[in-house]
């Protein structure tokens, strides 16, 4: 829609996301459970009379269901399914974005997912794993990112063509973390804030972009330490990658992603982290929308929560191959094995085998 001076644009659209999980041996059980997640997006941006600078809203209502797979099932830290959350609806996102008139520079402010800003790798998208979102060096300190969200502010600049620097600045607990139902935004004493940044550099000359990335995070939250003191100081970085690889298949695209994350060694379960994957576009013949993809996620337990805790593995690694099949413009089907071997890196606790689906209905 477009007047005179202004071109409007917006879109609406509805995203169910359903994982069918089976644990087929090892672990805490056998069984199978359904997480899920039903989410309604809408979206308006604007500029301002052709003086390059715009506007851009977001909302986004998220229902969530099937919070028990990895913490019943398995037994592991970094989770199998990055969709599985407590059964509840909430406001999942509402932020307002100005993009500057130099269109190099824009702030953005409201409830923030900063892993679609932070973090983030396209070509470990695809797999159900939740390692290969936000790896779980960041996530074990429960920053504004699923399936919780917090007040934050985003600033992105971009010096060049290639070249960008984001930093971020959000309440540093999320919701109210003694009751995770529904839509809580609080500033209690105890949260702190919690920073984060991330400098680097892209090229999207091909299919999916090439990029290179490091970052920072520091949190003022009220936590309690692998030793049991209050602290009120954490910190870790991280390192990601993707970049293209030589074809077999003439009409598909491959590429490779690596993720590197480190936290304060003695404040925290999670002392470091490694990723690793490969994904291929158009594997096949006339398949040019589907994607076979493939990634380990290795996070070593710190040494002195194992001394705390009797802890006698140093580590739990996940591996994760997964098929997707775009059937039409709104049908989604995705078959996954995983692998997670330590689980929790606990005594007595087999390696798990889990098969799986992933269903992904999306009306526009």
């Amino acid at each position: 829609m477009a007047t005179d001076d202004t071109m409007v644009d917006w879109s609406l659209g509805i995203v169910a996301t359903f994982d069918l999980l089976a644990n087929l041996d090892g672990g805490r059980k056998r069984g199978i459970e359904i997480p899920g997640t039903i989410e309604a997006v809408g979206d308006v941006a604007w500029d301002s009379g052709g003086r390059n600078h715009s506007h851009h809203i977001k909302l986004n209502i998220l229902g969530t269901i099937g919070q028990n797979f990895s913490a019943e099932r398995i037994g592991d830290i970094q989770t199998v399914s990055s969709i599985e959350a407590p059964n509840t609806a909430k406001l999942f996102e509402a932020w307002y974005q100005y993009t500057f008139p130099n269109e190099s520079t824009s702030v953005l402010i409201g409830l923030h997912d900063l892993n679609t800003e932070f973090y983030v790798l396209e070509r470990a998208s695809k797999l159900l794993h939740s390692s290969f979102g936000n790896g779980p060096d960041v996530t074990q300190v429960k920053a504004s990112q699923f399936p919780t969200t917090a007040l934050g502010a985003v600033a992105r600049i971009a010096p060049s063509e290639r070249t960008y620097i984001s930093t971020g600045i959000y309440d540093g607990v999320p919701g109210k973390p003694t009751d995770k139902f529904g839509t809580h935004i609080h500033f209690d004493k105890g949260d702190g804030v919690f920073f984060i940044g991330e400098a680097g550099f892209f090229d999207i000359t091909h299919a999916i972009p090439t990029k290179v990335a490091i970052g920072i995070w520091y949190t003022t939250a009220t936590f309690e330490d692998v030793a049991g003191h209050t602290r009120d100081d954490n910190l870790g970085a991280y390192m990601i990658t993707e970049l293209p690889l030589t074809t077999i298949c003439a009409d598909g695209t491959l590429g490779l992603f690596l993720q590197l994350g480190i936290s304060h060694t003695s404040l925290n379960e999670i002392g470091s982290y490694f990723g690793a994957g490969l994904h291929w576009t158009a594997p096949f013949e006339g398949r040019n929308e589907d994607t076979l993809s493939a990634g380990i996620a290795h996070a070593r337990i710190n040494a002195k929560y194992r001394r705390i805790t009797g802890l006698e593995r140093r580590a739990e690694t996940a591996i994760e191959v997964t098929y997707t099949y775009q059937l039409n413009n709104w049908l989604m089907l995705q078959r996954d094995v995983q692998i997670v071997i330590d689980p929790g890196s606990a005594n007595g606790i087999d390696d798990a085998m889990i098969a799986g689906v992933r269903i992904i209905l999306e009306i526009p």
